[in-house]
């Protein structure tokens, strides 16, 4: 009976620790399934969130490649427009930037509707085919009309429209009105006066310095007439000349020999000095700022572009905080006052403006 009882004691025994035993296993093997299923829900999230990364990393390299400027180039080559060509639309681009920069507030205090800030409407001479005016359209907020004027505009426009409508006339959402494009079949010497009559005489004046005549390699004396009438007028003014010739004397084309200059280089210099002369724009209250500015030599060689801003003849150019021409000739006038009163002053007492004693 003893040797049955142990049996019997150790049989139970031994079944309870392989209920135990079960238990354990089946309760590891439940955990383990449900550590199973949270890797392959972490591992699902993981990969949606990757997926979402990567998208959204693809988003914004593709929203950093395709550029304005990619978007136009290519809008022109799946429309199939030759005109402008491909040099041609390189050109008007980097004429537009650098126009855009030049007249833009450079204080963000100023608001582009006071009557010294932005640009309301451009007249794009020897526009041709119209793409810088429509540039100039979609770059500049606040301009809402651009005229082209070419007596031979009839047989190339058309392009720009077609590849770019919906850059072109969009570009002005926040703006009640809608942009406009327009073409006038005319020479610059009769087109140009007349557009710029009705625009600050006609029933919807527009402030001069509000108005921005603009020519991209107008030939020869063309550029010289294009700054001639647009400062005759008061309003601001930028060309890119080209084909630039002597029309003097020779006298020029000799210096610009001697000093080993491109004779296009010269005479560009000497058409931005004629819109700085002293008497330019008095007669209707206004100076000009000049500057020059070269664009990249690869686009073109005739790359020198002459930007003529029209400021208060009286006034600061409000636009650019003040800063003006005319500061900065008074504060170069007073150094130079001092330096020729103690140079004079050094000369009496025998002493060189350098601190040299001067002999006898």
């Amino acid at each position: 009976k003893s040797k049955s009882s142990s049996a019997n004691n150790a049989t139970t025994t031994t079944t309870a620790a392989a209920a135990v035993v079960v238990t354990s296993a089946q309760s590891t093997f439940n955990n383990q399934n449900e550590d199973d299923d949270d890797d392959d829900d972490n591992n699902n999230n993981n990969a949606n969130n990757n997926t979402n990364i990567t998208t959204k990393t693809n988003a914004n390299a593709n929203k950093k490649t395709n550029t304005l400027e990619k978007r136009l180039f290519h809008a022109l080559h799946t429309s199939k427009v030759s005109n402008p060509s491909i040099k041609e639309f390189k050109e008007s681009w980097a004429f537009a930037n650098a126009v855009k920069k030049f007249y833009s507030p450079k204080n963000n205090n100023h608001n582009e509707n006071d009557n010294n800030n932005g640009i309301d409407l451009v007249l794009d001479v020897a526009g041709g085919h119209g793409a810088l005016g429509a540039l100039l359209l979609i770059l500049l907020k606040s301009t809402s009309k651009s005229v082209v004027i070419d007596p031979a505009c009839d047989s190339v426009r058309g392009g720009v429209e077609k590849a770019w409508g919906n850059e072109i006339f969009s570009a002005g959402y926040d703006r009640e009105e809608r942009k406009e494009l327009k073409y006038r079949n005319e020479c610059l010497r009769t087109g140009l006066r007349d557009e710029l009559e009705e625009a600050i005489h006609g029933q919807s004046p527009i402030s001069p310095k509000r108005i921005l005549v603009v020519a991209c390699h107008a030939c020869q004396h063309l550029s010289d007439e294009t700054l001639e009438i647009a400062c005759s007028y008061g309003v601001n003014v930028t060309v890119m000349p080209c084909c630039q010739k002597d029309l003097t004397n020779g006298s020029f084309k000799a210096a610009a020999k001697q000093l080993g200059m491109n004779i296009g280089v010269l005479m560009d210099i000497l058409a931005a000095g004629k819109v700085l002369s002293w008497n330019n724009g008095r007669e209707i209250g206004v100076r000009y700022e000049v500057k020059m500015k070269i664009i990249n030599e690869s686009i073109t060689p005739q790359n020198r572009m002459i930007l003529a801003k029209a400021v208060d003849l009286n006034g600061d150019d409000i636009s650019n905080g003040g800063d003006s021409e005319r500061v900065k000739i008074k504060e170069a006038h007073e150094r130079l006052s001092r330096a020729y009163h103690k140079a004079h002053s050094n000369a009496k007492r025998g002493v060189s403006c350098f601190g040299q004693k001067l002999r006898a």
